[in-house]
């Protein structure tokens, strides 16, 4: 829904959102699911309420929930825990990966200041270039032929070509 509405030209801000409900400016809340609009049952509870309070309906169009009855209103709450209860078997279940990969020692992602042999990260001891190639982009750069043709006649990257030229060749 949010990508929906992006792609229309719309931003949507949580804030703006909930002073355009205060100032009656909408009539209808409709969200794609309601755990996407709220993380924890009690947040969707005081929305809910708040909504009620301003004569604003709240509609969920993929659990096709609309909250203007009080049998709606037991399904939303029911599922809302329900969903909120996956959450949180969902963290406990990841916590629980994560320990059980650090105890058999594997590596469960981030970064290192350094890589496995010492070196730092992101540095790769450059290797030598080649000689031939060396001396045949300086016999061309000699020819007055620009970075680009020089990179084309040798089939390498201009910025290969630019790199050998700072290399004096002996």
């Amino acid at each position: 829904m949010r990508d929906l509405l992006l792609a229309k030209g719309y931003e949507v801000h949580y804030q703006e959102f909930a002073g355009a409900v205060r100032n009656d400016l909408l009539s209808t809340v409709l969200v794609w699911r309601f755990d996407r609009f709220a993380r924890s049952t009690s947040h969707l509870h005081k929305a809910l309420e708040e909504f009620n309070k301003l004569g604003v309906q709240f509609v969920s169009l993929t659990e096709n929930i609309d909250t203007a009855t009080p049998t709606e209103k037991l399904v939303f709450t029911i599922l809302g825990a329900v969903a909120e209860m996956e959450r949180a078997i969902i963290v406990e279940r990841v916590k629980a990966g994560m320990t059980r990969a650090k105890q058999a020692g594997k590596d469960i992602g981030g970064w290192r200041a350094t890589r496995l042999d010492g070196r730092p990260r992101g540095y790769r001891k450059p290797s030598p270039p080649n000689p031939e190639l060396l001396a045949q982009v300086h016999r061309l750069h000699n020819k007055n032929l620009s970075l680009r043709s020089i990179a084309e006649e040798v089939k390498r990257s201009h910025t290969l070509v630019a790199k050998l030229l700072k290399i004096k060749v002996a």
